[in-house]
């Protein structure tokens, strides 16, 4: 249970890339989702997440309902296989700053994998060899590592 696709989410939402980040940004809130896959004439060409959104629109002052997702969107894709541990998924995600990042199979997109999902990831495997009792401590401890 520790490998990347018991934890992938693989329903992904994607939007085109001459959407508007305001439109973006609605899909997001209306999915409660924190990141979109790029598409361009049918192909997955990026990845955009809230924070583009703060560091590319809002932090630069663009005008999120005339700025483009292509204009924001990280790209080339960064994949990582599906059938990896966790902790390597992790290691590559650090190595390359990442949040998301997206899950392949055969070198085609299955999933994305955030960082919200080593929470649940580090919750199952603390539980799992601590009992539910100690759940308490666990976020205590996380806690006092931020």
């Amino acid at each position: 249970m520790d490998t990347i696709d018991f934890y992938m989410t693989r329903n992904l939402i994607t939007i085109d890339s001459q959407a508007s980040v305001t439109q973006a940004s609605q899909l997001m809130v209306e999915k409660n989702i924190s990141a979109l896959l790029v598409e361009e004439k049918g192909e997955h060409v990026g990845i955009v997440t809230e924070v583009d959104f703060n560091r590319r629109v809002i932090a630069r002052e663009l005008n999120p309902a005339e700025t483009k997702i292509s204009a924001i969107m990280s790209h080339p894709i960064i994949g990582i296989e599906h059938n990896l541990s966790m902790n390597e998924a992790l290691a590559h995600m650090n190595e390359n700053h990442l949040r998301h990042i997206l899950v392949t199979e055969n070198a085609k997109i299955v999933g994305m994998l955030s960082v919200k999902d080593f929470v649940v990831y580090c919750v199952r495997e603390y539980v799992q060899g601590q009992g539910q009792d100690n759940i308490d401590e666990f976020w205590e401890k996380v806690l006092q590592e931020l």
